[in-house]
């Protein structure tokens, strides 16, 4: 079910003409929408995207600074999210520095209406880093080509001075933790075996330097 549900995201990705391999794409849920949440992770992946995941209802301003800093060029996200922005927005001055060029699609209503976007603007998504397009699709016999250099999301924290930076995580890396987590647990029928990883494809950015990656 998930892989089905990820292909699903993956073609409403595409549908929105976002199709250069790396975009960045957001993924705004709350924390309680885990599903959500990794369903769009994984359309991400099969699309070939970067993932920038945020926690809905942190501050909003943050969120912006976020979305202008790594060039989003799509937002995934649930009705719920959408029918708050736009309510707090008509009651912020927010709203003047809002990217209203980005589109937000909710995620959670798969079988019905699949697209709804903030009422601040055109839903046409901005151009973003240049990356070469493909077209293949996971199940048609050739899929996306992801390198382990390639940055799978961006993950933002707050530094201890109030500073948000961003670290690029790539697909190497993730498969580098998951295999040395499943030997480490023994998982691969043979005992639990230290790993020491020597190599890692992580690097740490301030939110401003995100948008020249």
């Amino acid at each position: 079910r998930l892989h089905q549900r990820a292909e699903r995201i993956m073609q409403l990705i595409r549908q929105k003409n976002v199709v250069c391999k790396g975009d960045r794409i957001a993924l705004v849920y709350r924390k309680y929408e885990m599903l959500d949440f990794v369903g769009s992770l994984f359309g991400c992946f099969y699309a070939g995207m970067c993932a920038v995941p945020i926690v809905a209802g942190d501050s909003y301003s943050e969120l912006v600074h976020i979305l202008n800093s790594t060039g989003a060029l799509l937002v995934l996200t649930t009705e719920l999210n959408i029918r708050a922005l736009n309510r707090d927005l008509q009651q912020s001055s927010l709203s003047k520095l809002w990217p209203s060029s980005v589109a937000w699609v909710r995620t959670d209503h798969l079988g019905g209406p699949i697209m709804s976007s903030t009422n601040m603007g055109s839903s046409t998504p901005a151009a973003g880093p240049a990356s070469a397009p493909y077209s293949a699709s996971p199940d048609d016999g050739t899929g996306i080509q992801l390198l382990p250099t390639d940055v799978a999301y961006i993950e933002f924290s707050k530094s201890p001075n109030g500073e948000l930076k961003g670290v690029q995580v790539t697909h190497g890396a993730i498969m580098t933790q998951n295999i040395t987590w499943v030997m480490s647990v023994g998982l691969l029928g043979v005992g639990r075996v230290p790993i020491k990883t020597t190599e890692h494809h992580q690097s740490e950015l301030t939110a401003d330097d995100a948008a020249v990656l």
